[in-house]
């Protein structure tokens, strides 16, 4: 009975992201006790795909050298246990730790979180298919994902679509959703009173292909030379930045107030000062099969929202939520349009608007615990 009530996290993820400590709280809501056994070789690094230089790269595999040794005996102290989890980015974890599991007769559930292989091939096409790079990404990501007992990802969307590039059976890939740090966001008693002619619009987020922000420059563009009715507020930097923060400044778009970051803990100040907020509209594979964290926080601070329609929403079961706008990937109109609908029913109706705010699920640990759980108890 002790070696079924232990959950080992290993590996070198990134303690900086909800994800992982989402998991673990999940975990301990089950009844497990975690031990984290844990290196952490990316600190200081948010975008993982913008270590470019040579440099930073022989740095942080520098690092993993180093970190392994350390990991591997420090596993081998860990008390009896029948499953690890190696959360993101586990690639190489998964492979390094194989052989030692086997020893142990304990199981491995890796959380891809998201293919690293697909991220910097089709997402956001850093490098061609056809580079040896990319050959070489995707055999390593292909044996991780045969060594390990399972594989999860955010969405059954994004789950499937996984599954499909390294041909795994439906037995192997599963997912575990996002979720929130519910008691880093509240709902207010009340929507602030919005101007329709000044409405307060915010996307925040990394700067990559996937949050299809030029889809979010045009549509600001487009009201900017005709109705000039929104305010926008775009918080973030990544691969994109340069290439959007030009953008704005050749076209003056002067609608658009940008912030580099704000910190995490004043993010739901952040979202209750907005009228409307924004998730993601890009049009690759991965960007219709995720459900990214802001949208999970969004709905926890309790805030009307519009997105692209994807599959990836699906198990949110957001379409007659009237808080919500869903709208054609890449659509820039089709986003304008939603804005000003989703704000005049905010104006038209303030209280049913509010209560449909409050049906919103909150995805915390607790909830994501259920899918934890199926993980751990499949045969």
């Amino acid at each position: 009975m002790q070696t079924e009530n232990k959950i080992i996290f290993w590996g070198t993820y990134d303690i900086g992201k909800p994800r992982v400590r989402l998991l673990v709280q999940a975990a301990q809501a089950l009844g497990y006790q975690t031990v984290q056994v844990h290196s952490h070789v990316w600190r200081g690094v948010e975008d993982k795909s913008q270590i470019t230089s040579w440099n930073k790269k022989l740095k942080v595999l520098w690092h993993l050298l180093l970190a392994y040794p350390i990991l591997i005996v420090k596993y081998w102290r860990t008390p009896k246990h029948k499953h690890i989890v190696v959360p993101y980015l586990g690639l190489l974890d998964v492979i390094v730790l194989w052989p030692w599991s086997k020893l142990r007769n304990a199981k491995i559930h890796w959380d891809v979180f998201l293919s690293l292989y697909d991220t910097v091939v089709n997402d956001r096409k850093i490098i061609s298919k056809h580079h040896p790079l990319a050959k070489l990404l995707y055999r390593i990501e292909l044996l991780a994902s045969k060594l390990a007992t399972s594989c999860f990802l955010d969405t059954p969307a994004h789950a499937e679509y996984f599954g499909s590039i390294y041909k795994l059976t439906h037995k192997k890939i599963s997912w575990v959703p996002v979720g929130v740090e519910a008691d880093n966001f509240h709902r207010n008693s009340a929507l602030p009173k919005i101007d329709l002619n000044n409405i307060k619009v915010l996307f925040y987020g990394q700067f990559i292909p996937l949050h299809g922000l030029d889809t979010i420059v045009n549509a600001a563009k487009l009201d900017l030379d005709n109705d000039k009715r929104i305010n926008w507020l775009i918080v973030g930097k990544g691969q994109l930045s340069k290439q959007i923060d030009d953008r704005i400044a050749q076209e003056n778009i002067s609608s658009i107030r940008r912030l580099e970051w704000v910190d995490y803990k004043e993010l739901n100040n952040l979202l209750q000062s907005c009228d409307i907020c924004l998730g993601i509209f890009g049009t690759s594979n991965k960007a219709k099969s995720v459900i990214p964290n802001k949208i999970y926080q969004i709905m926890a601070a309790g805030k009307p929202f519009v997105s692209a329609r994807t599959a990836g929403l699906k198990p949110l079961c957001l379409e007659k939520n009237i808080a919500v706008r869903l709208v054609r990937e890449g659509s820039h109109k089709e986003l304008l349009d939603g804005i000003y609908n989703l704000a005049e029913s905010i104006a038209e109706c303030p209280d049913e608007m509010l209560e449909a705010t409050r049906a919103m699920p909150i995805v915390n640990a607790e909830a994501i615990a259920s899918h934890l759980d199926k993980l751990f108890t499949t045969p």
